[in-house]
């Protein structure tokens, strides 16, 4: 046998590899189609003010501000195809708490500069995270994520010391580590060998030490129940609350019951009463 043809899988299988590398990317990240332009009319509508940022290597991003000079304030990470302003019901629920709201725009995404990565987002956050406390204790903090964002926000949240740690840290529909998701989607392919993106949110979780609370919808298609539950069986101080009948892209707080435990959750965290 030809020595070519001997080699022939082992050629297959690292183009396979390449062609993998090249395209997780854009499974991964999925950037609204919007101009800058548009982005900050997105931010107007919902009325906030469009803010720049700067990263630690250089990048500038886009941000939504509300309600900055409140006392306290969350930082929102969205998920991987949404960009601040497209859902104006979370800022107001968050401003109706009494909370101002940070949202940046991801390297790549809308208004940003730059193109996604795992790391490029967890120096985005911290680019928020920074911006945050240039007027704000990280005890009058609280830090949400949504999917993707909630791989973000842990990443962030699990490299602070515990004098920077928030006052509490909301979890939405997010997955313990993004190949566990890739494994489920694609039976047989064996994701955790493969994928260069791992967001591996359970392992960095058992590094958080301030109050977690987990929202995870029992009909999530997308991201199973069960990475919810791993995610705050992972965390010191964390509960899971389930919303029946929550699928992957709803805003489980506007169920009422989440709300509520929600609201609760951030105040008894701010000491807010």
């Amino acid at each position: 046998m030809s020595p070519l043809l001997l080699l022939a899988p082992l050629l297959l299988a690292a183009l396979g590899v390449a062609a993998l590398r090249v395209i997780e990317p854009r499974l991964i990240y999925k950037p609204p189609k919007l101009s800058a332009a548009e982005l900050d009319a997105l931010i107007h509508e919902a009325g906030a003010t469009p803010l720049t940022l700067t990263t630690s290597d250089g990048l500038r991003l886009r941000a939504l501000g509300a309600g900055l000079e409140r006392p306290k304030l969350v930082v929102l990470f969205s998920g991987n195809g949404s960009c601040p302003g497209q859902r104006p019901t979370r800022y107001s629920r968050f401003l109706g708490w009494g909370l101002g709201v940070l949202h940046p725009s991801y390297r790549g995404y809308p208004g940003s500069e730059g193109r996604p990565s795992e790391a490029g987002l967890v120096r985005d956050a911290e680019a928020a995270w920074a911006e945050a406390r240039r007027q704000h204790d990280p005890k009058d903090l609280v830090v949400f994520g949504k999917s993707l964002g909630g791989g973000v926000a842990i990443a962030l949240v699990s490299r602070l010391p515990p004098e920077e740690q928030p006052a509490a840290l909301i979890i939405e529909s997010s997955f313990s580590a993004i190949w566990r998701v890739a494994e489920e989607e694609f039976p047989g392919l064996p994701a955790r060998h493969l994928m260069v993106t791992r967001f591996e949110s359970a392992e960095r979780a058992a590094k958080i030490t301030c109050p977690t609370l987990i929202v995870h919808g029992d009909q999530d298609e997308r991201i199973p129940l069960a990475h919810g539950a791993a995610l705050a069986a992972a965390a010191p101080d964390a509960r899971l609350h389930v919303v029946k009948g929550g699928d992957h892209n709803s805003d489980l707080l506007l169920d009422a019951e989440a709300e509520r435990a929600a609201g609760a959750f951030v105040r008894s965290a701010l000491g807010l009463g």
